[in-house]
């Protein structure tokens, strides 16, 4: 159609969607109007107090840098405009993983002193401590933290109480004890930090090696826990860091509950549709009439930054299977291009099924939306395409920030998606004591030293980039898993600047955790929604405050607002494809679907290398249709 038909016809989608999607948006502020008008002044008077507010925050040096202090950092886990930013820091993790690639991760430490002390980190400035999770934490045993080298620890408090919200000296949900024990509570430190567990009884332990087996597990729980995870971040020596000061001062204090009502308030409501939280924003609607194999492009013609996308369907299931692409400034490559389903994380289970929210991404029955920072300098065009059979209706909000001047350090939003499928050949094949792929799928790669007597685990690599830079900052992950069983045994791995190939790999790599289930911040085969981590798509129902794994066909996603997963050449991130090495090895009937969207920043607009087709039909055996069907039931 030419450019006039086109336009009618969206007029005429306009009218359309006034009397469907579009009702119940306006109903939840989607429509600007007087009392939107308001909320823009109330906010803009709001961002004038937080402007007073935060230049108290932060002191600058003779050179112009912020000094890094509590208060920035915790500005950065309520806002998301700092999320495009690259610099030369690194991101570092680890945990209680096994050596060997076995599953048996508990009470593997590496740092044990004596039989009271268990030291987890140990390392110089400066940096910040960003996440901090065990389990079970034992009572007698005490989290303690030594900065920039003090011979008494300035943080020292048993670790249940410190996970415990309403006895933690840190408000829920910055601390947390269900499914997975942690706190998210940032500890700057301008010199040094070391870490550790410490248990006054000092009852007798063996390190390392010696400690793992199955004898212990789910009988003896040593005086520190099983399982531990950490991130931290070390920054140049030119960047200025305030080590923390604690106890906290009570202007601290207080932003440190506004943190953790801005998490609270991010897990259980959607952003206001009408951007009256974003008063710099303009608003771009546009219903997209999507016929089989159509495309239609949003262009936006001045430099800005998206800050969020709204997006509604009458047909949601369908999402799967359109297509979304982002163009930067004069690129001829999409730097983002992903099913519209995979880059919000409602999959192929609508808006209808389980509500998630969070300061990154979320979903309901009223549509989905994603918060991340998409800055562009010269202009932007997405593009929306469907591949399915049938006619597609999308209603689509774009708030974009025009007036607010890009940052040099900012770079540009990438989205890459990919997927494969295991069956029983591919699993038998590189499950093998001493895996030999034939014919390897181009996203799995062999993780390990490569040492006598350890197992080179497959990894499916979800971001794998070199010759650019740039910064890692979540994932979506998918898993057609159709089996009443536990899927998600593989460790999180991150390579940043380091080698990743299969016979030259730098091991272990920055990132190293220890199990799948405790990147997404969550563990014991469950999930918990989180401010930055969470679930989008479960069968499962919910209990006791989290959900239950089994079976897969999961949509998990985490984020990170802190740790700096920044590379100057490369990165991979991957997780061990683990979950069909055992009991399943024998019946992998059924198609396993498995994939996912790595969302990054780079320096420069460059190709997403995403799939370009998703895998259909999507089905995965008679066993996956028999719990759809008693899930209906």
């Amino acid at each position: 159609m030419n450019h006039q038909e086109q336009k009618t016809y969206q007029q005429g989608g306009m009218i359309r969607m006034k009397r469907t999607m579009m009702n119940k948006l306006i109903r939840r502020g989607f429509g600007l109007g007087l009392a939107g008008l308001a909320l823009i002044l109330i906010a803009a008077a709001a961002t004038v107090a937080n402007a007073a507010e935060n230049s108290g925050n932060a002191g600058t040096t003779a050179a112009g840098n912020e000094v890094r202090d509590l208060r920035w950092f915790l500005q950065r886990m309520r806002t998301l405009d700092h999320l495009p930013e690259l610099e030369p820091a690194v991101g570092h993790g680890s945990g209680t993983w096994n050596p060997t690639h076995r599953n048996m991760d508990i009470t593997w430490f590496r740092g044990v002193k004596d039989d009271h002390t268990n030291v987890l980190i140990d390392t110089d400035g400066p940096g910040v401590l960003t996440r901090m999770c065990f389990n079970p934490p034992v009572p007698e045993s005490r989290f303690q933290v030594f900065i920039d080298g003090e011979e008494t620890p300035s943080f020292d408090i048993p670790a249940r109480q410190l996970v415990t919200p309403g006895k933690s000296p840190i408000p829920g949900p910055l601390v947390f004890d269900f499914c997975w024990e942690g706190m998210f509570f940032p500890i700057p430190f301008a010199k040094h930090i070391r870490v550790q567990m410490f248990d006054p009884s000092g009852t007798p332990k063996k390190p390392t090696e010696e400690f793992d087996g199955a004898k212990y597990y789910g009988f003896h729980v040593p005086g520190w826990g099983r399982f531990f995870e950490w991130d931290y971040t070390v920054f140049p020596q030119n960047i200025p860091v305030k080590s923390l000061q604690w106890p906290l001062s009570a202007a601290d204090a207080e932003l440190v509950k506004k943190t953790a009502e801005a998490w609270r308030k991010a897990t259980t409501e959607r952003p206001p549709p009408d951007g009256s939280d974003l008063p710099r924003c303009g608003k771009t609607e546009q219903v997209l009439e999507l016929p089989k194999g159509g495309r239609i492009p949003v262009e936006l013609d001045r430099p800005g930054t998206i800050r969020r996308i709204l997006l509604g369907s009458d047909q949601p299931e369908e999402l799967l299977r359109v297509r979304m692409r982002a163009y930067w400034d004069d690129a001829t490559e999409a730097s983002v291009d992903v099913p519209v389903g995979y880059f919000f994380g409602c999959g192929d289970r609508g808006f209808g099924g389980h509500p998630y929210h969070s300061l990154f991404i979320g979903g309901d029955s009223d549509g989905v939306y994603a918060n991340l920072p998409m800055p562009f300098r010269k202009k932007a065009r997405l593009e929306f395409e469907n591949q399915s059979e049938d006619h597609v209706t999308v209603y689509l909000s774009l708030l974009t920030d025009h007036t607010t001047p890009i940052p040099a350090s900012h770079g540009y939003f990438h989205a890459t998606w990919t997927e494969t499928t295991l069956d029983r050949e591919k699993t038998r094949e590189i499950h093998s004591p001493r895996p030999q792929i034939k014919n390897p799928d181009a996203r799995l790669i062999l993780a390990g030293s490569g040492e006598e007597g350890t197992v080179r685990a497959p990894a499916y690599a979800y971001l794998k980039r070199e010759g650019v830079r740039g910064k890692y900052v979540g994932l979506i992950a998918h898993n057609g898993w159709p089996y009443e069983g536990w899927w998600g045994e593989g460790d999180a791995l991150i390579w940043t600047d380091q080698k990743a190939e299969v016979m030259e790999q730098e091991w272990p790599p920055r990132y190293h955790g220890t199990g799948a289930e405790c990147y997404f911040n969550s563990g014991h085969c469950l999930f918990a929604d989180r401010a930055l981590s969470g679930v989008a798509s479960k069968l499962k129902e919910k209990a006791k405050g989290w959900w239950f794994d089994r079976p897969g066909d999961s949509i998990v996603y985490s984020f990170h607002p802190l740790q700096e997963f920044q590379f100057a050449n490369s990165i991979t991130m991957a997780i061990e494809v683990d979950f069909s090495s055992y009991k399943y090895n024998n019946k992998l009937d059924d198609l396993i679907v498995y994939g996912g969207t790595a969302f990054w920043y780079a320096d420069r607009p460059v190709a997403a290398r995403s799939d370009p087709k998703i895998i259909w039909p999507r089905k995965v055996g008679p066993a996956w249709e028999a719990l759809k069907t008693k899930e209906k039931q």
